[in-house]
This record gives C-alpha cells, sequence and structure tokens, in this order.
C-alpha cells in the first residue's frame, strides 16, 4: 500500500471517529462560566441595541458587560489550569479520544 492511499484511508477512517466533547460532559464549572458568558454577552447586545432610547447610560452598561465577560475568562482560564481539572480532563476525555486514533490506525496496519 501507497503512503498517500493509506493517509487517505486513515483520514477517511478518522472522520467517524467522534472529536467532539459534548455539552453535558464538560466540567461543570465550565457550563456555569459559560452560562455566565452568554448572559453577559446578551446584556452587551441588548445594550447596544438600546443605545438610541438611553443614550446617557450606554457607556456604564457596556463597561459593565465587557468587565463582567473579562472576569469569566480569567476566572475560566484559572480554572482550567488547576492540576486537579488537567488531568480530570485527560482521563476521561483526551485519553480516550487517542486511544480511538490508536484504534483506527493499527486496524489499518
Amino acid at each position: 500500500m501507497r503512503f498517500c492511499d493509506f493517509f487517505v484511508e486513515y483520514k477517511l477512517r478518522m472522520k467517524s471517529v467522534n472529536s467532539v466533547i459534548r455539552y453535558d460532559e464538560q466540567p461543570r464549572y465550565r457550563l456555569a462560566l459559560f452560562g455566565l458568558f452568554i448572559i453577559f454577552a446578551t446584556l452587551f447586545a441588548i445594550f447596544a441595541v438600546s443605545n438610541v432610547i438611553f443614550d446617557d447610560m450606554f457607556t456604564v452598561y457596556m463597561g459593565v458587560s465587557a468587565v463582567g465577560m473579562f472576569i469569566i475568562i480569567v476566572i475560566m482560564g484559572i480554572l482550567d489550569s488547576i492540576r486537579k481539572n488537567k488531568e480530570r480532563l485527560l482521563e476521561e476525555i483526551r485519553k480516550p479520544y487517542s486511544a480511538r486514533r490508536m484504534n483506527v490506525f493499527i486496524q489499518l496496519l
């Protein structure tokens, strides 16, 4: 088997391996912070649209929404860098995905 044939077949089989992490498999802190991020982003959009009506409070609304989103992103980054959370993601998500990829590779050989 030529390498290009091997590579094409490997890529075709890899499409059957699911690489997307489902929403309900995410850690709870990510779900909560993602929900808060969506709320702040929605408020940001609402305040941007309501600029026509409340012209004087626009900058305050935008500032609060932007600061809220920034704080959520920082908290998410801090929580993702905790060793316990990294180990959990490695064991529950990354290792099974790598095992499925190795199985596809071994089947081709």
